[in-house]
């Protein structure tokens, strides 16, 4: 069927060559009428030799179609993107599965590309929403678009800017609202056609929450967590593609669904500039063409008859117009080679669509901690030598100094130790009771401030484990003095790196570190260390990296008293329990000397040594650190409620690991979000001061705790059954005296489970400081 009606010709002959398609182009004059098989573009389908074609009745290019090969893992480039693969920024072909990313808003760099076309892509009719920033999703990253808060030694850590997020989460709020508005309202009689109404509406709804689910939690990642720029990048362009997603699925409900409905609909002359679509099928060709969507049909050579209308033939539009084809992702000076999916094979049999495969290996799929490691291996001799260490009590005197570290007094050896006897083991001492917590240091939040006397043996550690933190422990800032004072004014410089270091970030898992070995870390004193070469125990470090640490300064010892043990610690050497005890704290020194002055690049501690740490924007030096008791209780307020947050996180996910295989389950959105929707819904895990963020777990009132404490049992039913039993969320919720018993059992039942797999009672979380302002009013 020729597109001009008056043609005669109904015995078309299909062609046979390039160049007999060649020869039947013809200019677009008034009269001439497209229908959908006829050819305003035409493009020769790459490697087929003129056997297929890709035309178009109602768009002036062809964009290359996405060609994926099966198995072969897809990758990142150096725009932080996927290319061609980036499903709803570039045409791809129709799926079934997720049928609304065609109404996506169209490349610019192909709608409005005088270039390729004479009429660029506009909506004339002001169809589509008027979004408050449109071309937010397709912005990419500047220089200053990334905040640097931390330089180190490989990459520099930051935050967006506030300017671009401040847009990045006007635009996210906004379209989440526009899509709540539609489910809540217009979504059933959507459907009401369909047999299984109730089923398929759930289906959608299920869909679209869970995509608002990832958004927000790609918003608040950007605004809370400190992150390389190669990970903010990421990000970044994985929050773009929600929010691009997003705002396809909501032309698709309110607008193209409504055309598709529509037998009767056609508008042929006002193309809407979306994403469009690819297919083989005719049929769809139609019905895009009478809905006034972008289609390219992907057709054999003998659908081009001497009945088609051919306007202009050229070939396809490369992707490199819009998308970077480098792998190596650069920023001042630093590269990276951009990261593929290599957790599994693309487009195995348990995925529902192309998007799908990109929303499983996507940055906002992934769990929001790894599972952690030690930072460094703990034999079983070095299980009691840490055991040892672990003095919980606020009292105890700090860690003498060890004189084989350059920069110690000769004298700290000659001082009278404290503790056991030589060759003498101690047993771990008792968790200090909330109760007796230094009077400056902010209350346990309830119930959690009963939970040891409701268990007392909570309170005391499994001499059989030695206990880790992803954050120092809080016992460790119980002392006041000079000796506290350099812990507070270290723990800030080093504290945004420790934070940066505790998320799971793209291609690094969290470290978990003793008590010892996070003193050790808060001290400061990362001096080069001298230790025997020829010892029977090593550092972990590479030499390499043990010489980059700075020389102490002249005048200080390496040596000392205990000379005596290294000098017999060669190959072969019988060392006693306490000389092997003393060499290995010695090798630990070295490689936490190395973890923070190496790797994070940290100078020695020294007392107001410029720049100044800062806290709130603020410089602190020593003598406030010594005296402001109010930054003493925010600073632990703070590493307690996030600690608790991350070993949650952690633990869920060593107890459930096949929740969080997203191959091997059908949940509605990544268990993670379940975890963290506990203490709010702005999936944020770092509670950091001055930050307007709700707090349900800890807050004083008890019926937004009943909120909190009601997901975390919920979360917590999907864990292994074992006695004594999680309780039953019954009657008892509705009033508050007979809610803090049940509570109760709640938390109970978590630190019990808790510390069966880690030796110890989680962190409890501190009451949010009074001076701090109000969070956000929840509704429970």
């Amino acid at each position: 069927m020729m597109a001009d009606p008056n043609s005669t010709d109904y015995n078309p002959t299909p062609f046979t060559s390039m160049a007999q398609v060649l020869a039947h182009r013809q200019p677009l004059t008034e009269g001439i009428v497209l229908a959908h098989n006829d050819c305003l573009t035409l493009a020769p389908f790459p490697n087929s030799n003129g056997g297929v074609w890709i035309s178009s009745p109602n768009v002036e290019f062809v964009p290359e179609l996405p060609m994926h090969r099966r198995g072969q893992p897809l990758r990142f480039y150096a725009d932080g993107m996927l290319g061609a693969f980036e499903h709803v920024k570039w045409p791809q072909v129709f799926d079934e599965q997720e049928p609304h990313t065609l109404a996506a808003p169209g490349n610019p760099d192909l709608m409005f590309n005088l270039k390729f076309q004479e009429n660029p892509l506009l909506d004339l009719k002001c169809t589509l929403p008027d979004f408050q920033h449109p071309a937010i999703a397709w912005e990419g990253l500047e220089d200053s678009d990334f905040v640097v808060s931390l330089h180190l030694p490989h990459e520099d850590v930051g935050f967006l800017a506030p300017p671009l997020h401040g847009r990045l989460w006007s635009a996210a709020n906004e379209i989440i609202v526009m899509v709540l508005k539609v489910v809540d309202t217009e979504l059933d009689s959507m459907f009401a056609h369909r047999s299984d109404r109730e089923q398929y509406t759930e289906r959608r709804k299920h869909y679209v929450l869970r995509e608002i689910d990832y958004l927000r939690r790609a918003c608040s990642r950007l605004q809370e967590t400190p992150m390389s720029y190669f990970d903010v990048v990421l990000w970044y362009r994985d929050t773009q593609r929600l929010i691009l997603g997003l705002r396809a699925w909501l032309i698709y409900m309110t607008i193209i669904k409504p055309r598709l409905d529509n037998p009767e609909f056609a508008d042929y002359d006002n193309v809407l500039p979306l994403r469009g679509v690819f297919t083989k099928k005719e049929s769809i060709v139609h019905t895009m063409h009478r809905c006034g969507v972008p289609v390219w049909w992907v057709r054999p050579l003998h659908t081009l008859t001497t009945r088609t209308t051919i306007i202009r033939v050229h070939e396809p539009i490369l992707p490199i117009i819009h998308f970077s084809s480098e792998t190596v992702m650069s920023h001042r000076g630093r590269q990276l080679v951009a990261p593929d999916f290599i957790e599994a094979k693309i487009l195995d049999e348990s995925l529902q669509g192309f998007g799908d495969m990109l929303r499983r290996y996507s940055l906002t799929g992934k769990p929001t901690v790894r599972r952690a490691v030690p930072v460094l291996e703990v034999d079983r001799q070095g299980l009691e030598d840490h055991m040892i260490e672990e003095d919980t009590e606020a009292g105890m005197a700090e860690i003498q100094r060890d004189d084989h570290v350059a920069g110690g007094s000769p004298s700290d050896s000659r001082k009278k130790r404290k503790g056991p006897r030589k060759g003498h083991r101690r047993a771990p001492q008792a968790t200090r009771p909330p109760g007796n917590r230094p009077h400056w240091m902010c209350e346990v939040a309830s119930p959690w401030n009963v939970i040891l006397d409701a268990a007392p043996a909570l309170a005391k550690p499994d001499s059989k484990r030695a206990l880790t933190y992803i954050l120092p422990p809080l016992h460790l800032f119980f002392a006041e003095g000079d000796a506290h004072a350099q812990k507070v004014q270290n723990w800030l410089r080093i504290r945004e790196w420790c934070l940066f270091k505790a998320y799971a970030n793209v291609d690094q898992a969290p470290v978990l570190m003793t008590a010892a070995q996070w003193r050790i870390a808060l001290e400061g004193r990362y001096f080069a260390v001298h230790y025997p070469k020829d010892a029977a125990i090593q550092p972990q470090s590479s030499r390499e990296d043990i010489a980059c640490l700075h020389e102490a300064p002249e005048g200080t010892t390496s040596l000392g008293k205990r000379g005596r043990a290294d000098a017999r610690s060669g190959d072969g050497a019988q060392l006693n329990t306490t000389d092997r005890r003393r060499l290995r704290r010695l090798m630990e020194r070295v490689d936490i000397h190395v973890r923070f002055g190496v790797h994070g690049g940290f100078s020695p501690y020294v007392p107001d040594d410029t720049p100044l740490p800062k806290w709130e924007k603020k410089p602190i030096d020593f003598h406030q650190a010594l005296v402001d008791k109010r930054l003493w209780a925010t600073l632990t307020w703070e590493i307690s409620v996030t600690m608790f947050r991350l070993e949650l996180l952690a633990l869920d996910q060593e107890v459930v690991p096949d929740l969080y295989n997203l191959a091997k389950t059908k949940l509605r959105r990544p268990r993670h979000f379940d975890i963290m929707s506990i203490w709010n819904d702005e999936c944020r895990v770092w509670e950091e001061p001055g930050k307007d963020s709700q707090d349900w777990l800890t807050s004083p009132e008890w019926r937004v705790r009943r909120a909190a404490i009601g997901r975390m049992l919920f979360a917590l039913e999907a864990w292994p059954i074992e006695e004594p039993r999680l309780p039953r969320w019954d009657e008892r919720k509705e009033r508050q005296d007979t809610f803090a018993e049940l509570e109760k059992e709640v938390v109970l039942y978590y630190c019990r489970r808790f510390y069966s797999l880690r030796g110890r009672s989680p962190t409890f979380p501190l009451m949010r400081p009074y001076w701090l302002p109000p969070t956000k009013t929840v509704l429970y």
